[in-house]
């Protein structure tokens, strides 16, 4: 069965093959969980902020920042992480929506901090 969310050039070609996408969202997701301990990093500026001076748009960049291969983690295995379980790239790709899911709770948490703890 064909994968309906790959360019068919690019599904002939191998590129975005279920496996490779799998691995691929998932070393994306490990990425943003990794950059900078966003989710301990997110809950110190969310309950504490900085402590000194004013780093709320820094805050709000790392959110960002640790986001972004979230977001892509979470579209390169959306149809294999909602669909039946099909061997190993299904697993693998709904852990990396669940590593995806905490990056983007820890990312929301550092723009919150950021955005509540701005002088």
């Amino acid at each position: 069965m064909a994968d309906r969310s790959v360019p068919p050039e690019l599904h002939t070609a191998g590129l975005l093959t279920p496996e490779s996408r799998a691995v691929a969202g998932l070393a994306l997701a490990v990425a943003g969980l990794l950059s900078g301990n966003i989710l301990a990093t997110g809950l110190q500026l969310l309950l504490v902020g900085n402590g000194s001076g004013d780093l709320g748009p820094y805050a709000v960049a790392l959110g960002a920042g640790a986001a972004l291969p979230a977001v892509v983690a979470l579209f390169l295995v959306r149809e294999q992480a909602r669909g039946p379980v099909s061997g190993w790239p299904g697993h693998v790709s709904r852990a990396a929506a669940v590593v995806a899911f905490l990056v983007l709770a820890g990312a929301v948490l550092a723009v919150l901090g950021g955005l509540l703890h701005t002088s």
